[in-house]
């Protein structure tokens, strides 16, 4: 039996399960989303279900995205004949937000997929 009622206690468990959030972080998050106005607890809700029912894997990299393909995959001005594969869509995003790159980024998903189409053309 934990010191704080039992639907704050689920929140700061949730929350702990989070990369990055230890059970400190998570109370103090907890305990501000309570000590908040109810908006935003809602939008917050709000938040977490939208992008876990729009947001999908690009087409062409796997990037995250809305839409078929991203917008990085859109971009005009991409150097099409250069290559960065990376290990997943959130290195890809560090990337991009780090220093503008022309090179087309790849997750190591996309680009194995990519191989592995070659391959059988081939």
């Amino acid at each position: 039996m934990g010191i704080y009622p039992a639907p704050l206690e689920k929140l700061i468990r949730e929350l702990s399960r989070l990369p990055g959030i230890g059970q400190k972080s998570a109370t103090r998050v907890a305990l501000h989303i309570l000590k908040s106005d109810k908006g935003l607890a809602q939008s917050l809700a709000e938040s977490l279900m939208k992008v876990k029912e729009e947001i999908r894997f690009c087409s062409r990299c796997f990037n995250f995205t809305d839409q078929d393909t991203c917008v990085i995959c859109e971009n005009g001005n991409r150097a099409n004949g250069m290559l960065c594969v990376v290990e997943g869509p959130g290195d890809q995003l560090a990337i991009e937000e780090s220093v503008y790159s022309r090179a087309g980024i790849m997750s190591c998903t996309a680009f194995f997929l990519l191989l592995t189409e070659w391959a059988l053309r081939t």
